[in-house]
């Protein structure tokens, strides 16, 4: 009997003690489709990278349709739609398809070409995959910032907790550029 009365200590012990651990970490939680329904701006113009000046404002629908607007400063102007769709990649990362979106940031010329296409770092897959025009789809990550965005300069928006979406990064994988999304 004493042994047993040992067993049930021990596990109540195991118990009380999981219990404190998950009672103090700092779970988020996952990023849902409904999350990211509304509208998103990226400014070019505060990246140190040969962009487009302009800023790209992209509505994601609920009925999964997007419009896609490209606004240079030079009074250009470019519209996409298509439809978009999501895939959860782990706890804190949404991988966005965008089909039918085009890519700015190569430059406004390159995103009206129908044959551009570019490789781009997934970091989720860990290996370089081709999207833009010629691939026909452009991917975005969305993730929650985990801290505020005033501790970080390449962040250009939110709080700590808030979504923000992603381009997939660009440049020298060591310093890759990340071209961050805003709610609007």
């Amino acid at each position: 009997m004493k042994r047993f009365s040992m067993y049930i200590a021990w596990v109540l012990m195991f118990i009380a003690v999981a219990g404190c651990q998950t009672m103090v970490r700092d779970e988020t939680p996952p990023i849902k489709y409904r999350d990211l329904i509304g509208r998103w701006v990226a400014d070019y113009r505060q990246y140190d990278v040969p962009l487009p000046p302009g800023k790209e404002i992209l509505i994601l629908r609920s009925d999964g349709t997007f419009s896609q607007i490209f606004e240079s400063t030079m009074g250009q102007e470019q519209i996409a739609t298509g439809k978009w769709s999501t895939e959860e990649i782990s706890d804190t990362w949404t991988r966005i398809y965008l089909v039918g979106a085009s890519y700015y940031l190569a430059g406004l010329l390159a995103a009206q070409n129908p044959n551009f296409g570019i490789e781009a770092w997934d970091p989720a897959l860990r290996h370089h995959v081709s999207i833009g025009n010629k691939s026909g789809f452009v991917i975005l990550y969305a993730t929650r910032l985990p801290w505020d965005s005033k501790y970080d300069s390449k962040i250009p928006c939110g709080k700590k907790g808030e979504i923000v979406l992603q381009h997939l990064p660009i440049g020298d994988l060591d310093a890759p550029t990340w071209v961050t999304f805003c709610r609007e």
